[in-house]
């Protein structure tokens, strides 16, 4: 970040079409960064930023778009997980039916109760949830998807619309992903003890198995 700001630029080519991404991020001054235990000295490190407005343009071949006042998620990961990992992964972020900004950004499963990166913003003030559970069929990952805390403070469904899907097996190594994109709806609670109703909100999940 530089004078509060983050550039993304991102230039990509293809014998069909290129694509060529550029975007100025507001930094965020209450991103969630946090080392994870994994095993013995081990460790993971993330840092999620939400709910950044972005500005800039995008274009893919023939086709350009202008992005005004946005929100972005800035997801950056390091460190040496387990050679065997699963997650199921949500991020979204909009506004309540009462008008107030949001961002929200879940995994399941949670490999250490007090640091995970369960968390909800409202109005930027970040709440920690508790463990969320993913419901959905992974035979039919374009079906609708349940997202629920099990004391009952958050509950959201969440409607895929479209869909990235990669599966690369080398046998030592090895990744298979699905990340439906759509909508949200449902209810959080923050810590406060709020509740917040949605309707529909932009976001995306992802279900995720790597052999590293």
């Amino acid at each position: 970040a530089r004078n509060g700001m983050r550039i993304v630029d991102v230039r990509l080519k293809d014998k069909n079409q290129d694509l060529d991404v550029r975007l100025e991020l507001n930094d965020d001054p209450n991103p969630l960064q946090i080392v994870t235990p994994v095993r013995g000295a081990d460790f993971t490190f993330t840092h999620k930023g939400a709910g950044l407005k972005a500005n800039g343009t995008i274009r893919l071949g023939s086709q350009r778009w202008t992005i005004s006042d946005e929100r972005a998620a800035l997801d950056f990961t390091f460190g040496y997980p387990a050679h065997h990992t699963t997650w199921k992964w949500l991020s979204a972020h909009g506004k309540t039916q009462t008008g107030k900004d949001f961002s929200i950004n879940g995994v399941s499963p949670v490999f250490h109760d007090s640091f995970h990166e369960n968390v909800l913003w409202i109005e930027g003030e970040p709440t920690v949830l508790s463990p969320l559970d993913f419901e959905f069929d992974p035979q039919q990952p374009h079906k609708e998807w349940a997202i629920k805390t099990g004391d009952g403070s958050t509950e959201l469904y969440f409607q895929p619309e479209g869909m990235r899907r990669q599966n690369i097996n080398y046998h030592v190594i090895s990744s298979r992903f699905v990340q439906p994109f759509g909508s949200l709806r449902g209810f959080f609670t923050d810590k406060h003890g709020v509740r917040h109703e949605l309707a529909q909100a932009c976001g995306v999940v992802e279900d995720h198995e790597a052999r590293w």
